[in-house]
């Protein structure tokens, strides 16, 4: 990075937080109505902006706050305070809040959406409707708990994804008598694991299945992606495979593997110059043991 390029970025930083302040005084949830959405269009992404204007909404129930979605699918119905609509940027109002973050910040992403509506949130819950039984794919093992897993993060960027190997091992690692069901849109492996219970739904649920799937696991494992916050949402014990492309979340039912090495947080999104060393160091060993640790302690 360029001094010129460390000064803009130290710039743009200190006016985010000096806008923070101000928001913090005149909270933007003070107002007749809101239009409110999330800059990023991910799952993940929406689902901590759900969960700060669910906070905004609580706190002000007189504001009229409208949260413009893309992942309607799995998004609960509009209440009397919060309105929930399919997002068109045409549809956005002037004076709407698109919610956004700094990287390598001391606060989390989802503490940074909440301090633009000018709110300190202490728990940060989502609510998710339950999915009805018949969303469960008919193959979802019903006589034994579920691992879920999900392998592949999204295209943002390559420096979240935990070796094929390690996975690989990980699962073969896992007890025979476990079920372990691979979901998302698409998979680490080339072939599947050696595991007598390991089936994959990659490619094969719908967004509510997707879901579904996750409400119904006894453990949720994968990178820091849609499945995480998803788990989340439903209470769904996890273990996320962080590494050192970014911190950790304020997710109290997670446990969450980064990684101290120096040049951690990077945000890099091109190929790691050090061949990912912040997830090459986090082994299946310390997978598995995390992941049989959550079973027995949910049994």
């Amino acid at each position: 990075m360029t001094l010129l390029s460390k000064i803009r970025t130290l710039t743009r930083r200190r006016r985010t937080e000096l806008s923070w302040a101000l928001r913090l005084k005149m909270p933007p949830w003070r107002r007749a109505s809101l239009d409110v959405w999330s800059v990023a269009g991910g799952l993940g992404d929406e689902l901590m902006a759900l969960s700060v204007v669910q906070a905004a909404a609580r706190k002000a129930p007189s504001c009229k706050i409208t949260f413009h979605a893309r992942h309607t699918s799995v998004m609960p119905a509009s209440t009397e305070g919060l309105t929930i609509v399919p997002y068109q940027k045409e549809g956005v109002l002037p004076g709407g809040i698109g919610l956004m973050y700094l990287q390598r910040h001391r606060f989390s992403i989802i503490e940074q959406m909440a301090l633009q509506l000018g709110l300190r949130v202490s728990e940060h819950t989502t609510t998710l409707p339950r999915r009805p039984p018949e969303e469960l794919p008919s193959s979802f093992p019903k006589d034994t708990p579920a691992v879920v897993i999900q392998t592949v993060a999204s295209a943002w960027t390559p420096n979240k994804q935990w070796p094929k190997e390690h996975w690989k091992q990980m699962i073969e690692l896992l007890d025979p008598g476990v079920a372990v069901v691979e979901v998302g849109t698409e998979t680490v492996f080339d072939q599947p694991p050696v595991h007598p219970r390991f089936q994959s739904l990659v490619g094969k649920t719908t967004m509510p299945q997707f879901a579904a799937c996750i409400q119904e696991a006894a453990v949720f494992v994968g990178p820091p992606s849609g499945g995480m916050h998803v788990a989340h949402a439903y209470k769904v014990p996890s273990v996320v495979i962080i590494g050192g492309y970014e911190g950790t979340y304020p997710y109290p039912l997670a446990r969450q593997f980064d990684s101290t090495v120096p040049c951690a947080p990077c945000w890099l999104r091109v190929d790691c110059p050090y061949d990912k060393k912040c997830l090459r160091q986090i082994t299946p060993a310390m997978v598995r043991d995390a992941i049989k640790q959550t079973l027995e302690t949910a049994s």
